[in-house]
């Protein structure tokens, strides 16, 4: 449950997936935990490892500590410090290029400046009032 980074052996479960085979890696390592814990394990071994490598995919979204997370990361996998997974994964989502057989290099030119945080709290506004209509019609569903 580990992967050679140049004759070092790390943890899977600081596999960024960079592909169908990391993918599938990091699939068959949680599996094996799930399987030899009947599932029983609340929070399982895997639980921080797995939390840290998700937030490094996409570190600026902590602000002013995003160099903390990255530094905290690159301390299991200090050759992905300098990677950008997550933004050239969500780059070529956007472009409608990504796919099962896209090469992923870790690199993208990524447009800098700050985040629409209204357009954010409008999409969340949004997503809250289809919920909240959701509920009402399943409430409606049950009256007689």
């Amino acid at each position: 449950m580990s992967y050679d980074d140049n004759g070092e052996r790390i943890s899977s479960y600081f596999l960024k997936a960079r592909n169908r085979a990391d993918l599938a890696k990091r699939t068959e390592t949680h599996r094996k935990l799930s399987e030899a814990s009947y599932g029983l394990l609340g929070r399982s071994p895997d639980y921080i490892a797995s939390f840290v490598t998700g937030m490094n995919l996409k570190p600026e979204i902590f602000g002013k500590f995003a160099d903390n997370v990255t530094a905290y990361f690159s301390q299991f996998a200090p050759e992905l410090a300098a990677t950008h997974y997550g933004k050239e994964i969500w780059s070529l989502y956007e472009r409608g290029a990504l796919t099962a057989d896209v090469a992923l290099t870790g690199r993208v030119d990524a447009p800098e400046g700050p985040a629409d945080v209204a357009a954010v709290m409008r999409e969340i506004r949004d997503v809250e009032a289809e919920h909240e209509a959701r509920l009402v019609y399943l409430a409606s569903l049950r009256q007689p």
